[in-house]
């Protein structure tokens, strides 16, 4: 009998044990449920919030996109082609196009920039670099490029206060200034801000580089630098092709890290030199596809090609 009564008793205990157990239970599965809920609530809010983030990034992409040249307007004076594929949904890399009268002379100003950073900071330096180039050529009629891209360093480095504050923002510029001599031959004035300039020679079948000057626009270096930038005179015949880059291009990797590099692109052009631009766009295009993969863009990337 009394070890019936031990039994029982221990099977009430044993009962009570259990219930405690799934209240206990009960109770976390509620507050599991509620931090579920709390846990849901954020995040619709940072979904929502990164909607609307994206949102106004792809509205500045359509800002962005308005400040470049139109390519029709750039069909009416030479063929061209543009490659241009930013990193991220807006850009750090800007090109820019102006025909220029003056004096009875008639130019066109090409200019490919690649502005420190991607993205929406980047994006910002080249609304700044835009609105400079506005001013410089367009406005102030200076002409010359190495002058040019002098006072684009100036205009820069006071644009954001670089001698009141630590930015260190700039860009790297590739610009030429193209006259026609005659029906046959085009002069091409290239000044360069850390950026070089390749040509085809239709001739030769070769590609032909000019280093650019090893002086950014803006930042400190810049800012101290004895460096001038220089103008270097190009004559080139009808049906040659100029090519104006930022470094995306050449410096984007591959699975195994490696960048596609100089070497490479150059040779590329010249085996494409002879074809009609759009031809060689696509080509560059896939050629691109084929080395980059599933691997992630590094940078942003502009290239135009021009021929005379």
């Amino acid at each position: 009998e009394n070890t019936v009564r031990q039994r029982t008793a221990e099977l009430f205990k044993q009962k009570e044990r259990v219930e405690a157990a799934n209240i206990e239970l009960q109770e976390q599965k509620e507050e599991i449920q509620q931090q579920a809920e709390e846990l849901k609530t954020v995040n619709d809010k940072l979904n929502k919030a990164q909607e609307h983030t994206t949102e106004s990034i792809q509205y500045a992409k359509n800002i962005q996109n308005a400040i470049l040249p139109v390519k029709r307007n750039m069909d009416k004076h030479f063929e061209s082609f543009i490659l241009f594929r930013p990193k991220d949904i807006v850009s750090g890399d800007f090109y820019w196009f102006s025909p220029i009268q003056k004096d009875k002379k008639s130019y066109i100003f090409i200019a490919v920039v690649d502005c420190t950073g991607h993205g929406v900071p980047g994006a910002f330096m080249s609304l700044i670099g835009n609105r400079l180039l506005n001013d410089i050529i367009n406005e102030k009629k200076v002409l010359n490029p190495s002058q040019i891209l002098e006072l684009l360093n100036v205009s820069v480095q006071v644009a954001l206060k670089q001698d009141q504050t630590e930015n260190n923002d700039g860009m790297d510029v590739c610009l030429i200034r193209l006259e026609k001599v005659n029906s046959n031959e085009f002069e091409i004035s290239f000044s360069g801000a850390k950026r070089s300039l390749f040509y085809f020679d239709q001739k030769s079948k070769k590609i032909i580089k000019i280093r650019g000057d090893r002086k950014s626009i803006g930042g400190f270096r810049s800012r101290k630098s004895i460096i001038a930038f220089t103008d270097q005179k190009i004559v080139l015949n009808k049906e040659d092709t100029v090519y104006l880059s930022t470094d995306g291009l050449i410096d984007q990797n591959n699975v195994e890290r490696r960048r596609y590099g100089t070497i490479k692109f150059v040779k590329l052009l010249e085996q494409i030199g002879s074809l009609p631009l759009e031809k060689q766009k696509q080509i560059i295009e896939n050629e691109l596809d084929q080395h980059q993969k599933n691997i992630d863009q590094r940078d942003d990337i502009t290239l135009v090609g021009i021929k005379v």
